[in-house]
């Protein structure tokens, strides 16, 4: 009942909903980018206020499941998901982030809750490391003098 709550709520600064941990779902297969837009949002609520991201919900709110993904099982899907983030976000952020599937009818959510870093948290991807911040229900990556802003007032 607490993911249908939010799912109604709708995407905001807090929540966040994609369908898919790493397959496109135009082309079917798995993409990278599917994967680095989940990861850019879970580095974002580390950085701002937190939030709880829903696997497996489309942006529309309907419940798609983690079941498009394709995983041999549920425990491959967590494992998956586990190793993108000790790699791309690091091991040192687990203990911000609690994660667990959820069964809604006949479907397998995702709800990651992610708590605010005590240190910003950089997403490394393709040798590059990216800072991702919420702004209402977006990610927005900041780079520059406005990052160095950013972490000098919102991490001390």
């Amino acid at each position: 009942e607490e993911v249908l709550d939010l799912i109604k709520r709708g995407e905001n600064e807090r929540i966040e909903f994609k369908s898919t941990l790493r397959v496109n779902l135009h082309t079917g297969e798995p993409d990278r980018r599917i994967e680095h837009s989940v990861l850019k949002t879970v580095a974002a609520f580390l950085n701002t206020e937190g939030g709880s991201l829903l696997i497996g919900v489309m942006d529309t709110g309907h419940l798609c499941g983690i079941e498009r993904d394709h995983f041999q099982s549920n425990d491959k899907f967590n494992l998956h998901f586990t190793n993108l983030i000790k790699e791309y976000v690091g091991n040192e952020n687990l203990p911000y982030l609690h994660f667990e599937l959820i069964q809604i009818e006949d479907k397998n959510v995702m709800k990651v809750d992610c708590l605010r870093a005590k240190k910003p948290v950089f997403l490394k991807f393709h040798k590059e490391e990216e800072f991702y911040m919420r702004v209402g229900a977006a990610t927005t990556r900041v780079m520059g003098s406005k990052l160095v802003d950013y972490i000098r007032n919102s991490f001390r």
